[in-house]
């Protein structure tokens, strides 16, 4: 798309794109699951987001980046979301445009500086009941070097796939290169999810993970009035290359299970308990029929759902975890007495391999370090501690980054010192004995 320069034709090439989107007529859609579990929480969500700082080739101008959010408004439906009584409306087509969203920033000097003051711009500007779910900053840098793009997207919109979906759109238009179709609709999908949740064949695995109270933290239960996430602390942890090497690559084989298994089981570990129930989210991106392609569409698929960790192994899992978000927050029947159940008091989520930042075109730009957070101060935490775990390719090889997260009232920076020295340690342990087998 960005090969061509004359005005008209990139907008026939960005009309082309829009039209690889399959139609969808019906503008509602009902909350999913997940939507359902944020609406649940105390406080306000309007700022809650993720960002992205991507790194712009060079010869980029106002008109190149101005097409290009037009079309990712164009092709990606839920960009143009709004929240309406307690439902999210999709907008036509044209009814939002790059002007409405696009802000051009020069910066010529001090690249950090300004993205470190306009990603919170652009974080506060968001608005879901106005129709505000994207802001995108364009820091110019002229034409003869490479400038920044930052994407802040609503978190009712947006999960880790997506922005991989819209990376891949961008690069695949700087390379002048058609945009693959987006298959099915995020509406689509939301509207298919009713009709399953009428099913509970899965009910009783459900109630089996969150049977007994199992192991937990001692420390004050959540208020949510106090522990909101203005009172959030946050410590960074890595396991260096030779062991993410060996973990990564032996350790799922040799337990025959899944990565995120043992980053789970090395969790309950460190914790120091024979049972410990966790509330794990994944990526809740199923194709419910063999009609569905969910690969390029955009939207927050995320699904949330408890796990039984055993200290010796052989975890304790429901199911399909889109299917217990069905059952808990749409399905009348089955939803009280699984929200009866205990509460977990700790939440994993595990993102998967990217590419650690650098000057790639399209890619993380160096400076993503700096880029505002996307949480809204005066949301109610829901758990005690929040795991959040990468593997960034670097230079030197695999690392696993885990942030861990948690209210400052009810734990002391020490002890999650403690636990995640003892997560490391446990990591290192998993890598050693896989290898050994």
């Amino acid at each position: 798309m960005f090969e061509h320069q004359a005005v008209e034709t990139l907008a026939k090439v960005a009309g082309s794109a829009w039209g690889t989107v399959v139609g969808d007529p019906v503008n509602q859609l009902p909350l999913t699951p997940v939507m359902h579990w944020l609406f649940a929480r105390d406080g306000s969500f309007n700022h809650l987001s993720q960002s992205v700082l991507l790194t712009v080739p060079k010869g980029v101008d106002v008109l190149h980046i101005t097409t290009a959010i037009d079309t990712l408004l164009g092709r990606h439906d839920m960009l143009r979301a709004q929240l309406e009584s307690g439902t999210l409306r999709v907008r036509p087509l044209g009814a939002i445009r790059a002007s409405d969203v696009l802000q051009r920033c020069i910066a010529n000097s001090g690249l950090c500086e300004a993205v470190a003051t306009q990603s919170r711009i652009a974080v506060a500007a968001l608005n879901p009941a106005a129709g505000v779910m994207m802001r995108a900053t364009w820091f110019d840098r002229g034409v003869d070097r490479s400038s920044r793009l930052l994407l802040t997207l609503h978190q009712l919109v947006v999960d880790g796939a997506s922005w991989r979906i819209l990376m891949a759109d961008l690069a695949l238009m700087w390379a002048g290169r058609s945009l693959r179709p987006v298959g099915t609709s995020f509406q689509t999908w939301a509207r298919s999810l009713p009709a399953r949740a009428r099913s509970t064949a899965g009910l009783n695995r459900w109630l089996e993970v969150g049977a007994g109270a199992g192991g937990r933290l001692d420390c004050r239960p959540l208020d949510p009035t106090l522990d909101i996430m203005a009172t959030m602390r946050s410590l960074n942890a890595t396991l260096p290359p030779e062991q993410t090497g060996r973990l990564i690559e032996t350790a799922p084989a040799a337990s025959g299970s899944q990565i995120t298994d043992v980053l789970l089981t090395a969790l309950v570990r460190a914790i120091g308990q024979d049972h410990l129930l966790v509330d794990v989210e994944t990526h809740g991106r199923d194709e419910l029929d063999p009609e569905m392609d969910l690969t390029r569409t955009v939207g927050w698929f995320t699904a949330v759902h408890p796990v039984r960790l055993r200290l010796g192994g052989h975890h304790v899992h429901g199911g399909d975890p889109v299917d217990y978000g069905l059952l808990r927050w749409l399905n009348p029947d089955t939803g009280p007495t699984l929200a009866a159940l205990p509460s977990a008091q700790i939440t994993f989520s595990y993102l998967g391999r990217i590419t650690a930042p650098g000057d790639g075109d399209w890619t993380l730009a160096p400076e993503s370090a700096v880029v505002a957070s996307g949480m809204d101060m005066r949301l109610a935490c829901t758990h005690v501690l929040d795991v959040t775990v990468i593997v960034r390719d670097s230079a030197d090889g695999p690392e696993v980054n885990a942030t861990w997260t948690w209210p400052s009232r009810l734990l002391s920076q020490g002890r999650v010192e403690s636990l995640v020295g003892c997560w490391l340690r446990e990591l290192g342990l998993l890598a050693r004995d896989a290898r050994a087998r």
